[in-house]
């Protein structure tokens, strides 16, 4: 049962934010994604190397949140995915700002942030607030007249 605190998370309707961290996070962390990284109340995340926790956790001491350990010897992988979905999910109707961070591209190969905005598009599909920086910058894109990633 939810319980309500008086927390200021408590009292508004969460938002979820998908970002990626690029293969080599040092290099390839956008400084858009270390923003929503900083500002997060909760960043759930899945990387490849210490060095990018590392920084995760620096940058968001307070709410970074490793998903690795929903993997286990012998278990299925969409289970360990849809445990995945369900933190996500869970955080975000918690009434948390939450960043999903994964290495690598935010769209490419990550069943569960797809399927985690799937099922919030679903769930709320007036607000559609469930964007990753990649889909607001190809919208911005669309309306301009631009191709996106061109200037």
């Amino acid at each position: 049962m939810a319980q309500s605190n008086g927390s200021a998370a408590a009292d508004r309707q969460g938002s979820l934010t998908v970002v990626g961290t690029g293969i080599r996070t040092v290099g390839q962390l956008t400084l858009e994604a270390v923003a929503w990284i900083r500002q997060a109340d909760r960043v759930l995340y899945v990387v490849g190397d210490p060095i990018a926790e590392s920084m995760i956790q620096e940058l968001n001491p307070e709410g970074a949140e490793s998903l690795t350990h929903f993997y286990g010897v012998g278990k299925p992988r969409i289970q360990t995915y849809t445990e995945m979905v369900e933190r996500i999910i869970e955080c975000v109707h918690a009434g948390e700002t939450v960043v999903a961070a994964c290495y690598g591209h935010p769209g490419v190969f990550v069943y569960p942030t797809h399927e985690a905005v799937r099922r919030l598009r679903a769930a709320c599909p007036a607000r559609r607030r469930a964007r990753s920086p990649v889909h607001r910058m190809a919208r911005r894109a669309r309306r301009s007249g631009r191709p996106a990633g061109r200037d």
